[in-house]
């Protein structure tokens, strides 16, 4: 993106900024980017994460990483 003169503010932006480039769908966008703020929370804050919440995340959304990188993959195979 950023040899294409596009930026975003935060970590968590990228996923919008993508939605309106045509990478992902805008649905699809809010939803990986909520799992991405999951990433903020283990990264900063692993000493009081909730297992729970961790083990949920890993059995409901590892196949969202998956279709991100399907449609980053798709994009790139449009060029």
């Amino acid at each position: 993106m950023a040899s294409e003169g596009i930026s975003v503010q935060t970590y968590l932006d990228i996923f919008i900024r993508l939605a309106e480039i045509g990478v992902l769908p805008t649905d699809f966008a809010e939803r990986i980017r909520r799992i991405a703020g999951f990433r903020n929370i283990l990264v900063y804050e692993y000493a009081r994460t909730d297992l729970t919440q961790l083990v949920d995340v890993l059995n409901t959304s590892l196949s969202d990483f998956r279709e991100y990188a399907r449609y980053v993959v798709d994009y790139i195979d449009g060029k």
